[in-house]
């Protein structure tokens, strides 16, 4: 049996996790149990630690984070060892490289005696430190119903933004690129969409750009729905390793713009499936934008070539590594 322990917040003000996704996934072959739906940290901590306590899997597979959750990892490894259990973590956050010099000691505890390390980027893989022992990467997956894929074939002036509104992520980026492109005179609208959009008015000192419409969490679906009124996806985020949602922007296709940091390069392709720009390269974004409204028509063969990166980017895809690395332990 496998044991995951991760994300699994089973609450409506929380759209499933790519966690979700995995362990259903997974399920199909092999016997699994899944544990961490309690919305409040503590709770969840409690919830996974017991399950850990009462429970001998043949594998522990745990989420494993570079921001608050590392301390659940921590303390979870160290369980896990205690009781000899084999455990592999799935490292999801881009910060994990800066989380490896910063805490190094406790970086060690958690890691260093794992079976395995699944790097959801070859990104993450690279920087791995010596020490970490045997690793892969295993890229994340997106599964965009067919139904919502459609090639743009001009650009229209709508741009989307999809993520959480926090600093990490650059939303007031966005606000700054809105700006540059008011002082074009550039007729473009950008849609954020996300939870926590209280955050953003608390950082934000001055008004919000006329051309931004700011949303509220949709789910999936919904946004899904959304996106078909946009011709292209904005990334603006300061750190990350594989972002879903990338995934699937492309899927729906949409070309992403994006700046390049982390496992993003390996997603995009400038000039062929989108843009790249240094982080917080605002008026490198704002010139690609101004050259889309000049050319619309160069966004259809970028939307196609995105259709077909998003779909090497499936469930399928990803399956043999995943099968191949769980059977060492059945």
């Amino acid at each position: 049996m496998i044991l995951y322990l991760g994300n699994f917040i089973d609450d409506p003000r929380i759209n499933p996790t790519f966690s979700h996704s995995l362990a259903k996934f997974l399920a199909q072959s092999f016997p699994l149990e899944i544990a961490g739906r309690a919305y409040s940290r503590p709770k969840r901590l409690r919830e996974m630690v017991w399950a850990l306590l009462t429970k001998k899997p043949d594998v522990l597979l745990v989420d494993a984070y570079a921001t608050k959750a590392f301390w659940y990892l921590v303390i979870i490894s160290l369980i896990a060892r205690f009781r000899g259990i084999p455990f592999i973590p799935i490292l999801h956050s881009g910060a994990w490289v800066a989380r490896f010099e910063t805490h190094r000691v406790f970086s060690k505890i958690a890691l260093r005696k794992a079976s395995h390390l699944v790097c959801t980027s070859e990104y993450l893989h690279m920087h791995l430190p010596s020490w970490t022992g045997q690793a892969s990467a295993i890229h994340n997956f997106a599964e965009v119903p067919a139904r919502y894929a459609r090639a743009r074939e001009s650009f229209e002036g709508k741009v989307l933004w999809v993520r959480e509104y926090q600093p990490r992520y650059g939303d007031e980026l966005v606000l700054e690129l809105a700006n540059e492109l008011e002082k074009r005179k550039l007729p473009i609208q950008i849609c954020m969409v996300g939870p926590k959009k209280e955050t953003l008015f608390q950082r934000w000192q001055g008004e919000v750009p006329p051309s931004v419409v700011l949303l509220d969490r949709y789910n999936p679906e919904d946004w899904y729905q959304l996106a078909d009124d946009y011709s292209l996806f904005l990334n603006t985020t300061r750190q990350d390793s594989f972002p879903i949602s990338l995934l699937e922007a492309q899927q729906l296709g949409l070309p992403v713009l994006s700046t390049a940091v982390g496992g993003i390069p390996e997603l995009i392709s400038p000039t062929s499936n989108g843009w790249l720009v240094a982080q917080e390269d605002v008026l490198a974004m704002a010139d690609i934008l101004e050259s889309l409204v000049k050319a619309p028509e160069q966004i259809y063969a970028m939307s196609k070539a995105a259709l077909a990166v998003g779909e090497t980017f499936r469930w399928a895809s990803q399956k043999a590594k995943w099968y191949e690395l769980l059977a060492k332990f059945h």
